[in-house]
């Protein structure tokens, strides 16, 4: 019954997942230095000096030799102790650590996500600052297409300006064209009124002449009435007849030089008053020219003078206005650039102090998440060495206990086998006795082999299990160095993370500064463009509005000036007219009285 029950104790195995380290290993010291001692009397009892000398030794010593038979499983018999009361600790700390493990699992999951949202951030950086890129390459586009609407704008401007400019020099110099071609129709009618008057002169000179011929010729013929009268009546005929002949031969004869040098001297007068003419109109029209061209120099200059005073003028004015508006602009700007700066500090500020009391919660929560990790690390190990104290005054007291039951046990069968050898000893059988001694050897023998088998076998396994629990805690030590070695690294990253995200903030709130200084830029030189555009508007509406006054008062002048000498033309035509008219009456009645002088003299 002892050796079943010993077989079934030896049975038993520690449970790999029941005891930590440090237990297992206690055990296993306390379970080899127990089992030294066994083996030592167990090789000697092997070795064959007891058992060999059985038959002549006494019942005394066999019994002596009985107990240390006995006593060489007790270490083997030690692995049947049951789980004392501590395996309650033990299975606390196995909780512990699960949830220590459940703990570094959560750790590293919230370590992951912190990755993933580092991950995410930067992507988002990364696509907010592409954006940036992106709407700062199109507003310089932008801008650069407005600068050349605007270039060409005032471009065609400035071509519109020209032309106009062009357009009036064109009509300046038709002008003047038109005012030398009624100067020199002026002229043109002064140079006839002249003719006119010279002609006047002629027809005078030659009434004049007619008249002396016409006195002359009364003479004549009072003188030829006269020799008629005293010459005979006889010959009156033959004298009529030679005083008519005499007459008209003295009349061909003197009339026709006298025409003919009267018509030569006209000629010859004509052509000198012609030749005087046509020098006094070259003088004239080199005069009128010089004068014209030194009239048109003057008013050129004195346009070019006041054109260029004026340009002098807006452009002072321009650059008055312009140095005004640089200076507001320049005071509004730097005004809303220290605003700005203020309200950017205060933001800065504020998103700084507000990510730093973030961060310093975080770490605070981190610390506090180590520390109280620490604290249950140092209870459980505690904790732990309590339980292993516990368990080894617990299984010293179970070895007591079992040492007690087994001198029991041992007094028990001795007492067992003194009373059976008393019995075969009485009855003086020497054969049974020899028997039972033999038997008691085999089974002594068989026993011993066997508890031998199950020693060895329970070193082997306590060894396997002792180096698997090592290596279950090495792999325990070295999980948990990896994950303080992540922790680190993981509050290494966030310490990154949060430099680069403080960078990015840098970079972003700099970009913003850049895009809204930009913006403010590109509207101040756009608004100056509008006012400089509207500027050159103002400037050509009032060039535009001297020119047409200009061109009118010139025009009214000229058409005055033209409607002047249309009407002296006229006069002096109608006064012609009316001339020319009074001096053929007068050739047609001085024609009537020679015809009646002819017809008279042919009478007579």
């Amino acid at each position: 019954m002892s050796t079943d029950r010993e077989c079934a104790q030896c049975n038993w195995v520690m449970d790999r997942d029941d005891v930590d380290l440090t237990v297992a290993t206690m055990v296993s010291d306390i379970l080899q230095q127990y089992s030294r001692d066994p083996h030592k009397t167990h090789g000697t009892n092997r070795s064959g000096s007891p058992c060999s000398t059985q038959a002549s030794v006494p019942l005394s010593e066999i019994t002596g030799s009985e107990e240390e038979a006995s006593l060489r499983p007790i270490a083997h018999r030690l692995g049947t102790v049951p789980r004392p009361a501590s395996m309650n600790a033990v299975a606390d700390v196995k909780t512990r650590l699960k949830e220590y493990k459940q703990r570094v699992n959560h750790l590293e999951a919230e370590i992951r996500n912190l990755e993933q949202t580092l991950i995410d951030e930067r992507t988002k950086a990364s696509v907010y600052q592409m954006e940036q890129e992106q709407l700062i390459a199109t507003m310089k586009e932008s801008f650069k297409q407005e600068n050349l609407k605007l270039l060409a704008s005032n471009k065609q401007i400035v071509e519109k300006l020209l032309a106009e400019k062009k357009d009036l020099a064109d009509k300046y110099e038709e002008l003047a064209n038109d005012l030398h071609k009624a100067k020199l129709e002026q002229m043109g009618n002064v140079t006839a009124a002249s003719e006119n008057e010279i002609l006047k002169t002629q027809l005078d000179k030659l009434k004049q002449e007619h008249v002396s011929l016409k006195a002359t010729f009364d003479e004549q013929l009072e003188k030829a009435k006269h020799r008629i009268q005293v010459t005979e009546s006889k010959k009156r005929k033959q004298a009529v007849e030679e005083a008519i002949e005499q007459t008209k031969h003295t009349l061909a004869l003197g009339l026709e030089p006298k025409l003919q040098e009267m018509d030569l001297a006209h000629k010859t007068e004509t052509l000198k008053l012609t030749a005087d003419h046509e020098t006094a109109l070259r003088r004239q029209k080199q005069d009128l020219t010089l004068q014209h061209e030194e009239a048109l120099a003057k008013q050129r200059t004195e346009i070019m003078k006041q054109t260029a005073e004026e340009i002098d003028q807006l452009r002072e004015e321009m650059q008055q206005k312009i140095k005004r508006v640089k200076a507001e602009l320049q005071h509004e700007h730097s005004l809303e650039l220290e605003t700005i700066k203020k309200k950017l500090q205060m933001e800065h500020d504020v998103s700084v102090s507000t990510e730093l009391t973030k961060m310093r919660g975080l770490l605070n929560e981190k610390t506090l998440e180590c520390d109280i990790l620490n604290d249950k690390l140092q209870k459980l190990s505690a904790e732990a060495q309590k339980s292993i104290e516990q368990l080894k005054l617990s299984y010293i007291s179970e070895v007591d206990k079992y040492r007690v039951a087994y001198a029991n046990e041992v007094s028990v069968i001795k007492t067992q086998y003194k009373e059976l050898a008393r019995t075969l000893w009485l009855q003086s059988k020497p054969e049974m006795v020899e028997q039972v001694r033999t038997e008691r050897d085999k089974i002594l023998k068989s026993m011993a082999k066997t508890w031998d088998e199950k020693i060895e076998a329970a070193r082997l396994q306590e060894r396997t299990v002792v180096t698997e629990k090592e290596a279950e805690i090495a792999t325990k030590d070295a999980r948990i160095k990896d994950l303080q070695l992540q922790l680190l690294n993981a509050e290494v990253e966030t310490s990154k993370c949060n430099a680069e995200r403080e960078a990015l903030t840098g970079r972003i709130s700099h970009l913003v500064n850049e895009k809204d200084s930009f913006m403010t830029r590109q509207s101040y030189s756009y608004a100056r463009l509008q006012m400089s555009v509207e500027d050159y508007r103002c400037r050509a509406i009032r060039q535009q509005t001297r020119r047409r006054d200009f061109e009118a008062k010139i025009k009214n002048k000229v058409q005055e000036k033209l409607l002047a000498i249309a009407q002296e033309k006229d006069t002096l035509i109608a006064q012609l007219t009316e001339a020319l008219e009074l001096e053929q009456q007068r050739s047609a009645e001085y024609v009537a009285q020679l015809a009646q002088l002819q017809e008279l003299t042919n009478a007579e």
